[in-house]
């Protein structure tokens, strides 16, 4: 333990410290509980060969929280660390760092980076005289110190060497195993000074320092994924370097600030998942060097019509807002170098902009959750677009002949449309499908069309409530890929194919609401939800459940003259219509920070498909 002595008090120290919440070995629910210290003291052992060598779990100590002290005589007037944090503080206030009433408030996040840097016998204390670095060295350390008091620092999953006495100030920072090998800290520019933190999912609270703008070198700071609440200090409009600011995945409140324009070089903007209010400030439609803006998940509205300014963007994530307008035919026409558009789930009218679809590198169209009112137009030859998703939208007609221009589509989404007319045959060349939902439309009776059969590499696929008629093709087995097969409250008719028990990877199977006959015995046996409720199905499943050993969801018409199902979640009268009323749509929300790839299988109850009612989340 380390003994310090405070004005009024002395601080025994004796809180270890835990690893970095990468290393498998601590458990993340619970936080840290100790301030940083040296890294001489331990290190940890990787689970397996990192490229990087292994990180130092250090031992890092500092004073305890005032609060937490009893109260002791007060030191003689000779004593170091007094002398220390008096020139400290003397040198703060005349640079203007930071305030009397501040320093003097032994609670205080200021006063104790302060007494943390005091404790430092070798670190020298600057004055006017001294080299320039080695202010600035003194400097950063105290705001890194300011903010690590500020957030929780005793609390943080690791202090990636922040603090450490043993280092300098480049050198706070740190490599782990956590999912992958990771580095994260504070780290210097060319010319010494802090250029970029990272200290994401670290659970920082509270809110930003206003110190944290005296790193006017500062180009990336990232801080996604904490528990960071309030506004941004405007004194961060002095950071006018940065390049890379991330702060999705928090709690701050208030407006986009726009003083965000004085950050002329800003080329990724992440304040997804936050809770912003308001519209964009007008000068963000200004800010020319932007190359990525997520703007997800906050409470925003107004109109985005002026990104249309903004030509360099790769990249707009506006989803999850109440942004509103109307999409006409110069809508983001200037926009040309998009890679991902995502403006789902908001409040646009119009039409689908066809003007999108010629643009070289866009390979993410995602406009679900609006209320586009107009007919799907043709489409060229494009072969970069690889998700278009536009369900629970209004859009009526049929789908064109020339979406199979499309040859590079890999998720195809138009489910709860007013579509209508043949279920397009068409779509049986795009061969690169692995996500194909056609739920929820009123296509013509018909039996799914045999061209289908060409989309070997599907994962989902889905149909229902679509009028399919006739039997369960039996050349669905041969989609060796599919998980989710999707086929209920349609007419299918005689029984379901045995084929599909040799689906290995097949695990969610819907096949209720048809005419279906004979047996459930055969179906695959890895399922993980199999709903067969409202068919004629007969046979007791007795051994089939003892197969499933409890780990399956099933619904069937457990209560009927022939069938009993003793592993049923629920179990239907063959009469009751009442009964699973509330389908089961497997939904997939693709969203950019899971790279738009499936992550999990969420089943949202929809009343009534076959109205085309608007899906609730």
């Amino acid at each position: 333990a380390v003994i310090i002595a405070v004005v009024v008090a002395v601080v025994t120290l004796t809180q270890d410290r835990a690893t970095p919440d990468a290393i498998e070995s601590v458990d993340e629910s619970e936080p840290n509980t100790a301030a940083p210290s040296s890294d001489s003291d331990s290190e940890a052992t990787m689970s397996s060969e990192p490229s990087h060598p292994p990180v130092n779990i250090f031992q890092f100590q500092s004073p305890a929280p005032i609060s937490s002290i009893s109260p002791t005589p007060a030191p003689t007037l000779f004593d170091p660390i007094i002398e220390r944090i008096e020139l400290i503080k003397e040198y703060l206030i005349l640079n203007q760092y930071s305030t009397e009433t501040l320093l003097s408030d032994a609670r205080s996040p200021q006063y104790m980076a302060a007494l943390h840097l005091a404790s430092a016998n070798s670190l020298p204390i600057p004055t006017d005289a001294t080299d320039a670095r080695v202010r600035e060295d003194f400097k950063d350390r105290w705001v890194l110190m300011v903010l690590f008091y500020t957030t929780g620092g005793p609390r943080w999953r690791s202090n990636w060497n922040i603090g450490n006495h043993d280092k300098t100030v480049c050198d706070w920072n740190a490599v782990a195993q956590l999912e992958y090998i990771t580095s994260r800290g504070a780290y210097c520019n060319e010319d010494s000074t802090i250029g970029s933190i990272d200290l994401s999912s670290n659970i920082l609270s509270s809110t930003l320092p206003t110190e944290i703008a005296l790193l006017s070198r500062l180009d990336h700071l990232n801080l996604k994924e904490n528990a960071l609440n309030g506004t941004l200090p405007i004194e961060m409009e002095k950071i006018t370097n940065m390049v890379q600011f991330e702060m999705n995945g928090n709690d701050f409140s208030g407006t986009i600030p726009a003083w965000l324009s004085k950050m002329t070089k800003l080329e990724s903007l992440y304040f997804s998942d936050n809770s912003f209010t308001g519209t964009l400030p007008d000068e963000l439609y200004e800010m020319t060097s932007l190359l990525i803006m997520a703007v997800n998940d906050n409470n925003l509205h107004g109109r985005l019509d002026r990104l249309n300014n903004l030509t360099n963007l790769l990249a707009v994530y506006a989803e999850d807002n109440d942004f509103s307008g109307t999409i006409g035919s110069t809508f983001f026409s200037a926009l040309t170098n998009l890679q991902h558009l995502d403006l789902s789930n908001n409040d646009l009218r119009g039409g689908f902009p066809p003007h999108l679809l010629n643009f070289p590198n866009l390979t993410v169209i995602d406009l679900h959750g609006n209320f586009l009112n107009e007919t799907l137009p043709e489409s060229p030859v494009n072969n970069m677009l690889r998700l278009l998703s536009l369900f629970d939208n209004d859009i009526p007609g049929t789908v064109p002949l020339s979406i199979s221009n499309l040859q590079a589509l890999s998720h195809l989404d138009l489910t709860t449309l007013d579509l209508e007319g043949t279920m397009p045959e068409i779509l049986g060349n795009l061969t690169n499908l692995e996500y194909l939902f056609l739920a929820g439309n009123d296509f013509d009776a018909g039996p799914i069309p045999a061209t289908y059969e060409q989309l070997t590499s599907l994962r989902d696929f889905s149909v229902k409530g679509t009028q399919r008629t006739g039997p369960i093709p039996t050349w669905l087995s041969n989609m060796d890929q599919i998980i989710l097969l999707d086929l209920g409250f349609n007419a299918f008719v005689e029984t379901i194919p045995t084929e599909l028990g040799d689906m290995f990877n097949l695990t969610y199977l819907l096949l209720n609401k048809n005419q279906l006959t004979g047996t459930i015995s055969l179906v695959a046996r890895n399922l993980t939800v199999g709903i067969f409720d409202h068919n004629n199905l007969s046979d007791n499943t007795t051994a089939l459940c003892a197969v499933w050993n409890g780990e399956t969801t099933i619904t069937a018409d457990c209560n009927g003259p022939n069938t009993t199902c003793s592993c049923c979640a629920l179990c239907c009268l063959p009469d009751d219509d009442t009964c699973l009323s509330s389908d089961l749509l497997a939904l997939f929300d693709p969203v950019w920070e899971d790279g738009y790839l499936r992550v999990e299988y969420d089943f949202v109850h929809h009343h009534n498909i076959t109205s085309n009612r608007r899906l609730g989340s």
